[in-house]
């Protein structure tokens, strides 16, 4: 069944409306509220939409920045340490990657009591 550009605007612009009001990040998930598949949606090109792009990737963007003010109030440190992470730059990232053991042995100056 052949569709028309009335149609497939149609559905280009509900794929729009859809993302936005779901918040939705990628063109799968856009698809599942569509009433046609995936492939038709590639076929019909609707995924080069700079509207449609700029939706999810507005989406992408708010939820990230929701994350990362979680991240940054939280208390746990494995967040604190992903957060870092992210907004580290390239030196301090390697700093964090080495992962270099200190053995006791190595720091005489160091003296532990063990209760018992």
């Amino acid at each position: 069944m052949a569709h028309t550009k009335k149609e497939k605007e149609a559905i280009l612009k509900k794929a729009i409306k859809v993302a936005g009001e779901k918040q939705l990040l990628y063109i799968e998930e856009v698809c599942a509220y569509l009433p046609i598949n995936k492939k038709t949606f590639y076929e019909w090109k609707q995924h080069e939409s700079n509207e449609l792009k700029e939706t999810l990737e507005n989406n992408k963007i708010e939820i990230k920045t929701k994350l990362r003010h979680k991240m940054s109030i939280s208390d746990n440190a494995t967040l604190i340490i992903a957060l870092y992470k992210l907004v580290c730059n390239e030196e301090e990232r390697k700093i964090l990657a080495d992962n270099k053991t200190i053995k006791i042995e190595d720091m005489p100056d160091i003296k532990i009591h063990i209760k018992e």
